[in-house]
């Protein structure tokens, strides 16, 4: 489950909308063997994809939403963000071999992240992840959601990518900075 699901679903309404689209920075300090799309944007989210390459084989996968937060409702705070980690957690526990499952604090974000394993992708066929790393952090007053898809989350590449998540930076324009609406000259 990610923060589109849940924005869709209205589970952050009152945190998070109305959010506005805005232009900044991402620096993330890839691991080796990493490949990255450009970011897209989508409505007030800009969204991320990166996998990990070896010898033409994807080892890993990652998904990263990161969403403006300048306009929310209510003030996000580390309770909000906990509050938030823990229901994406609790709905991944439906599908988890594990009967519970804890939260860990990003070290240098604000933010929460939690491993869990696919009960049904743990006997699957090869290309399936079995694992997933998901997690929620507040950045330069944008929340920032990603899923790591993975076979071993306590590998060194998948603790690379958790890694470069905490130390992941951005840089949004000022207020006084928005792009044109749609149709707009």
């Amino acid at each position: 489950m990610s923060i589109c699901y849940l924005l869709r679903h209205g589970a952050l309404v009152g945190l998070l909308l109305p959010a506005v689209a805005w232009s900044q920075d991402l620096t993330i300090v890839w691991p080796e063997h990493w490949e990255y799309r450009s970011p897209r944007r989508q409505g007030p989210a800009i969204h991320l994809q990166a996998r990990e390459q070896n010898d033409g084989v994807t080892l890993e996968t990652l998904d990263v939403t990161i969403i403006d937060a300048r306009s929310a409702q209510k003030p996000i705070t580390s309770e909000s963000i906990k509050a938030l980690a823990s229901k994406l957690r609790d709905a991944s526990l439906s599908t988890s071999i594990e009967k519970s499952i804890p939260l860990r604090e990003f070290p240098n974000h604000r933010g929460y992240y939690f491993v869990a394993s696919d009960a049904h992708l743990i006997g699957a066929a090869v290309g399936s992840f079995k694992q997933m790393i998901e997690g929620v952090m507040y950045e330069s007053e944008c929340l920032v959601n990603f899923t790591l898809l993975t076979n071993d989350a306590s590998s060194v590449d998948a603790q690379g990518i958790v890694n470069a998540l905490s130390e992941l930076k951005l840089t949004p324009l000022p207020n006084s900075v928005r792009p044109l609406p749609q149709g707009a000259r």
